[in-house]
């Protein structure tokens, strides 16, 4: 179950990141037809998403593989634009992580 939920976090953010340039129009579009559907909207799952980035942020330490490839996402260029201060500590969070696991 576990594997599971974290296939779908990671699912949802590479998301965000392919619909980072899409219009305000195709955005309302898909918000339309997610909320006939039942489900959350993408603009919902678009806030949860940065909230997660700022949590993880403001934490300043990575803990998970997911919480890895939503940096790492940012970093490539998905989804949300960091400054260059946080560019600067996404950098190192991820590098902090990859060595931690090369050491595992």
């Amino acid at each position: 179950m576990k594997d599971a939920q974290r296939g779908l976090q990671m699912a949802i953010n590479d998301t965000v990141e392919d619909t980072s340039n899409w219009t305000p129009d195709a955005i309302a579009a898909a918000d339309a037809r997610f909320a006939a559907a039942g489900t959350f909207t993408l603009s919902e799952v678009r806030r949860r998403y940065s909230k997660k980035y700022l949590q993880i942020l403001k934490r300043g330490l990575i803990r998970s593989e997911t919480e890895y490839y939503l940096l790492k996402g940012v970093a490539d260029g998905g989804g949300i634009e960091p400054s260059a201060t946080e560019g600067q500590q996404i950098e190192a969070m991820l590098a902090a992580f990859e060595a931690k696991i090369m050491k595992n």
